[in-house]
This record gives structure tokens, sequence and C-alpha cells, in this order.
């Protein structure tokens, strides 16, 4: 029935219900679990990968630069090159567009 009786049944129910309870609980509970679930996450993890091949001309500088170049530069100076423009197959961006991976860029989208 919809409405709980007053006094408890001398003959419960052994199967449990299969429907959840509507509303959370006023108390938390006393034992919280110590560790956390070990459920995946629903979205997949973006990972970012240089462009294959990309050779971008240094706005300032003027030299050619590849993702494999920078790799070998020194992170200050990595930083201030990921940072400068370029342009490659007619599209002009900064260079972590195109070398991700390398210039420790996160191109997840943004929510």
């Amino acid at each position: 029935s919809k409405d709980p009786s007053k006094l408890p049944s001398k003959h419960p129910s052994k199967l449990p219900s299969n429907d959840p309870s509507k509303l959370p609980s006023r108390v938390p509970t006393l034992n919280p679990s110590k560790s956390p679930s070990m459920v995946p996450s629903i979205f997949p993890t973006i990972v970012c990968h240089d462009v294959i091949g990309f050779k971008g001309r240094d706005a300032v500088e003027n030299t050619f630069l590849t993702c494999k170049k920078l790799q070998n530069r020194d992170e200050s100076s990595k930083i201030i090159l990921c940072n400068r423009d370029t342009t490659y197959n007619s599209e002009t961006k900064r260079i972590y567009y195109f070398c991700p991976e390398t210039c420790g860029y996160d191109c997840s989208p943004t929510q």
C-alpha cells in the first residue's frame, strides 16, 4: 500500500523492493566508504597529438620550426616559441595548436 503501517509488521517481506526511495535521507551516513569507486569516467580522456609533418615559419625570427625542433629547446624558449603565430596549410594560429603535445597545450574543449 502507499501508506506505511503504524506498527511494524510481524511478517516482513523477504525480498527488497525494486524501486529506490524517492527522497534522500536527512542524515548522512555514519560510515562513508574509505576509497572511491573504480567506475570509469563516462567521457574519454582527450589526447592531443602534434600535427605530423608540421613545418611552420616563426613570425618573429622568420625561421622554420617543427614540433621535433621544439622538443629539443629548453623549457623557457619552448614557451616563447609555442605562443608565437605561424601559418601552416593556410591556417594562421599559435604554434601550440599545431604542436600541442610538445607545447603542453590542453586542447580539450572547455565547458
